[in-house]
């Protein structure tokens, strides 16, 4: 891990990483983090091939994100987590991917991975099921560089192992794992666990942000800056 990543774990109470970021025990509209991970990976398997954000746009590194309307239905007083996603199956080593992202009216917190690895029965079908957590670990053990900042500001994020398998949805035609129906369970399912490092924000007040990730490691490299547009609460 780089010295900026250990440093960040000695921080005191009154940095300004405990106004802007969550602990994993808290909840957002009844989930804790562990259970909202789990909804972002659902969401992200859901989009098909042609749809996922894990790919970068086809003709340059610089993208808009617009609302997305599974995530943009938001009631009058109700909060939700706004889920970012850098662009990890696409291979970039030189140059910062920059995604604009202009949220619509809400109360929204933020969650995002500068590193994380899964694995599945269907994925790696020769490996035991009790070895695939080990494998999803082992990749992110071998990060050797974490950064996270907010508007220049180093934060912490934390770990989130997740060993018990749980289902996700693909779509039958064109999924982001070249997965065919006939390898997936009734309904397109398939059962992940997962390992990773991962960001979550509570509410920013309205106006620009940046949060910046990187994660690199032996064989993936993640370098993305989210400039975020927060619009702030319905009233």
């Amino acid at each position: 891990m780089s010295s900026k990543h250990s440093h960040m774990g000695h921080m005191g109470d009154t940095h300004m990483r405990h106004e802007v970021e969550h602990e994993h025990k808290d909840e957002v509209a009844g989930r804790n983090c562990t259970e909202w991970v789990m909804e972002w990976f659902k969401w992200i398997f859901k989009k098909d091939y042609e749809t996922s954000p894990l790919f970068l746009p086809d003709q340059k590194d610089v993208g808009a994100v617009e609302p997305d309307e599974d995530q943009g239905k938001i009631k009058k007083g109700q909060e939700s987590v706004w889920f970012l996603v850098p662009p990890m199956l696409s291979y970039n080593n030189s140059n910062t991917i920059i995604k604009r992202v202009n949220l619509p009216l809400g109360k929204w917190h933020f969650l995002a991975s500068p590193y994380h690895a899964f694995a599945s029965k269907q994925l790696f079908p020769s490996v035991a099921a009790n070895n695939l957590f080990h494998m999803s670990k082992s990749d992110v053990d071998k990060v050797y560089k974490l950064e996270i900042t907010l508007d220049g500001v180093n934060l912490a994020g934390c770990r989130v192992p997740i060993n018990t398998p749980f289902p996700v949805n693909l779509p039958s035609n064109r999924n982001i794992l070249g997965l065919k129906s006939e390898e997936l369970r009734n309904g397109n399912t398939m059962d992940i666990v997962t390992d990773g490092y991962w960001i979550w924000l509570k509410e920013l007040p309205p106006g620009d942000h940046i949060l910046a990730l990187k994660g690199y490691s032996p064989l993936y490299r993640l370098d993305t800056e989210f400039h975020l547009y927060v619009r702030g609460r319905k009233l």
